[in-house]
């Protein structure tokens, strides 16, 4: 009987090791995986740059460096090049938007990229699917839905919900993911299960998790507001303080600071950024 059961119980064990690596592997490569810890890393300092024309060059040199290697390390060259294309597509829309020039040619961007990520989803098995697409899917949605009469925006808004939910089911802890349904969560309605903290909950999750300096950066930015929210001004400075440690002399930093000597939170500014945006320019002209 003894021997029976230790026959079972080694069996066991080995089907189980036998699954780990099925459970463990990526769909994309290790290539992949790093270029996008350089892509958040870019993100980062691109805050430090003395004019757009600067961040969108250093921009292009990424994808250009990238394009090269990607073919012939890629495991789902479709799907690197999606999540890749995703991250190049955000960050130039920070330094090319002028509601008053390119609104619509960027929303059409948009739109183009979230079609082509849902296609690639939809298209694979839920194995098959990395984690960062379902995140940056999320955050390309989100850029594309800000246009959209209220209706829409919670239609979309439940869906970008959703892949970032899915992408926290593959990694729990994961930055980027955490932070941004934490942002869903300080945006939506209570009515529809958002609240402040059931965000601030997230940006700890995420802050927590943090992996690189680029994502301790950016998660100390959202729980230091999350606190200036709360009003716990001397834990909001403490954590902005981290970020400022973390990427000197990043004009996000500036501009955060500044609104938050004027009672102003990032996401207040986020929200209703182009009246703040007016009185802010005309701040600096005065501190000048």
């Amino acid at each position: 009987m003894k021997v029976l059961f230790r026959s079972f119980v080694i069996f066991v064990l080995l089907i189980f090791t036998a699954y780990i690596p099925l459970i463990a592997e990526s769909p994309i490569s290790s290539y992949a995986e790093q270029r996008i810890d350089d892509f958040l890393d870019l993100h980062m300092k691109l805050t430090t740059c003395t004019s757009n024309a600067e961040a969108l060059k250093k921009i292009d040199e990424f994808e250009e460096q990238t394009k090269r290697i990607l073919q012939e390390q890629a495991v789902d060259l479709e799907q690197e090049q999606l999540i890749l294309e995703s991250l190049y597509l955000m960050e130039r829309y920070h330094y090319l938007y002028d509601p008053q020039i390119n609104r619509k040619e960027l929303r059409l961007l948009m739109k183009a990229q979230m079609k082509k990520n849902e296609a690639c989803i939809d298209a694979r098995g839920k194995n098959d699917v990395s984690k960062w697409l379902y995140v940056f899917t999320g955050d390309v949605i989100s850029f594309y839905m800000t246009t959209h009469s209220p209706a829409a925006v919670f239609r979309y808004g439940m869906r970008v919900k959703h892949l970032y939910e899915k992408a926290i089911k593959l990694d729990a802890t994961l930055t980027n993911a955490n932070t941004n349904l934490g942002n869903w969560f300080f945006y939506a309605p209570v009515l529809f299960g958002g609240g402040l903290d059931k965000a601030g909950s997230r940006y700890k999750i995420a802050f927590d998790g943090a992996r690189i300096a680029a994502e301790q950066y950016t998660s100390s930015i959202y729980l230091s507001q999350y606190w200036f929210e709360k009003k716990q001004y001397d834990i909001a400075k403490e954590y902005l303080d981290l970020a400022d440690s973390l990427n000197p002399n990043s004009k996000e930093i500036v501009l955060i600071r500044r609104l938050n000597q004027r009672g102003i939170s990032l996401f207040t500014y986020n929200r209703d950024k182009t009246g703040i945006d007016i009185e802010e320019n005309a701040a600096a002209e005065n501190e000048d």
